[in-house]
Order: C-alpha cells, then sequence, then structure tokens
C-alpha cells in the first residue's frame, strides 16, 4: 500500500516481502546500515514497468502502520492481563518470536513503549515449533503413552 500511495506502483508480495528484509525498520531512527534498495513495479497510470528506488526512511514508512499496530496490541495485552502474569512480564520481560520478530529495532520500539525489556528470542522463526514439539515430548513421557496424538 506505501509503495502505491508514494510511488504509483504496484508491486507483488513476494517484493513487498524482499523490500521488508532489506529495508524494513520499525524506528525512524534506525541505525540498520542499507544502500538504497531498488525494485521494479508496475507503474499503475501506464501500466508499464517502472523503476523504484526505496531509501531509508522508506524503510520505516512502509511499516509504521504495522509497527504501531503491534505495539497497539503488546500494550493492550498487557493492561487485560491478570496481576500475576503482568508482574511476570513485567520482571522477566518480553520475548519476541516469530518473522516478525527479525524486524530491526521492533524489540527497540515495544521497550521504549512499554518499558518492559524486550529481546528477541535465540531462533525466533522456529523456537515456537520447537517449543511444542518439547511439551508434547513432556505430555508424551508423563503419560507413558502417546494416545493423544492417535486419529483412531
Amino acid at each position: 500500500a506505501y509503495v502505491r500511495r508514494k510511488f504509483g506502483v504496484v508491486i507483488g508480495e513476494t517484493t513487498a516481502e524482499l523490500i521488508k528484509l532489506q529495508v524494513g525498520c520499525a524506528t525512524l531512527s534506525c541505525k540498520k546500515e542499507f544502500e538504497a534498495y531498488e525494485f521494479r513495479g508496475r507503474n499503475l497510470a501506464e501500466g508499464i514497468p517502472e523503476l523504484v528506488i526505496f531509501e531509508k526512511e522508506d524503510g520505516f514508512r512502509a511499516l509504521e502502520n504495522q509497527t504501531s499496530a503491534i505495539v497497539r496490541s503488546v500494550r493492550t495485552a498487557l493492561e487485560l492481563a491478570p496481576p500475576e502474569l503482568a508482574a511476570d512480564i513485567s520482571q522477566d520481560g518480553i520475548v519476541l518470536t516469530g518473522g516478525g520478530a527479525m524486524l530491526p529495532f521492533l524489540d527497540t520500539l515495544i521497550e521504549q513503549s512499554t518499558g518492559i525489556p524486550t529481546r528477541v528470542a535465540a531462533a525466533p522463526f522456529t523456537c515456537v515449533a520447537r517449543g511444542g514439539g518439547i511439551a508434547l515430548e513432556l505430555m508424551d513421557s508423563a503419560s507413558g503413552t502417546n494416545d493423544f496424538l492417535s486419529m483412531e
């Protein structure tokens, strides 16, 4: 949507993902080093391919609405959390997981907004799946069987 609004160019999801990975940043004062990123899209007015050059500020502006929504969601979750859980989170901090955690300085943005220490998990892409696997193994060993996994 940002590329369409600013440049009058349409891009696909794959190009948008590549742009996010190359130049995306959660803060305007991002210290991430990169050169301007060039890509092609289809000009809306003329329907022909057009070269677009994404600058550092574009990497922040393109994701600004999404990062703001993430911060609002985190703040809402903290406000709605039971007091004991909120106390644990406040003491132990927030751990970001999943692909979104890879966005540079998202942890910094959340920490500045909430005042709670925030960090990115060691392997954010796979840690949730690995943790689920560990939980299943623990459940399996505790019950002595894997009947709950059986579909019969």
